[in-house]
């Protein structure tokens, strides 16, 4: 076998070497990008989730606050309007619980600084101008203290209709919702109108106004 042929032989040789080597090497560097990716993709999703847990959490926090403060609100005006004297027992009970929600409501909706320094001689605080969502409850309580609060029922059920209204712009289901549906695969509520609940079956109208027994 001639020199020539055996250095050709050893010159292909090679050349498949560095092809091999080559293709080794781009393997090796797709797997490692995919891997990267992949891991990358795993911390974007723990992160998501993360933010979601804290965010849960928090909304839940709220959602307690606002369940205890609506039920002593509707208490308050149940009792004043069924003209009874269990209102005037339960008052300044009911007023102190609900007083005691505003104080904790100033930890979730803290006053508002608008650099002008109103308020700056009250302590920490009350420095500043209240956060509307508590002026809602503020207002009430201050309704609840009159001895004619009975005349001022539609500004008490106004008042506690903007209150509900303000967290749940605050908080804003729809959104939770949605992001719910992204973790879980699954939205918790249907979407369907009273309208749309007759439409199925007309009959249904005896469901919400039923016929007085004949």
């Amino acid at each position: 076998m001639s020199s020539n042929f055996i250095d050709f032989l050893a010159a292909v040789g090679s050349i498949l070497s560095a092809i091999v080597a080559i293709a080794a090497l781009y393997y090796s560097y797709y797997q490692f990008k995919n891997s990267l990716a992949y891991a990358n993709a795993q911390a974007d999703s723990q992160n998501s989730v993360k933010k979601y847990e804290v965010k849960r959490d928090y909304q839940n926090t709220i959602l307690d606050w606002f369940a205890e403060t609506t039920k002593i609100l509707l208490e308050l005006r149940f009792l004043l309007m069924s003209g009874t004297k269990e209102y005037q027992e339960k008052k300044t009970c009911l007023l102190a619980d609900l007083s005691t929600q505003i104080e904790l409501g100033r930890l979730f909706f803290p006053n508002i600084d608008k650099h002008d320094g109103f308020g700056l001689e009250k302590p920490k605080a009350f420095q500043g101008y209240r956060n509307l969502t508590l002026d809602f409850l503020v207002f009430s309580f201050n309704i609840f203290l009159n001895e004619d609060a009975r005349q001022f029922e539609n500004h008490l059920v106004r008042l506690q209709r903007e209150f509900t209204s303000i967290i749940c712009e605050i908080l804003d289901p729809k959104e939770f919702l949605n992001e719910t549906e992204r973790h879980s695969g699954r939205y918790f509520s249907g979407n369907l109108s009273y309208e749309e609940f007759l439409d199925k079956d007309p009959n249904n109208i005896d469901l919400f106004f039923p016929r007085r027994p004949k």
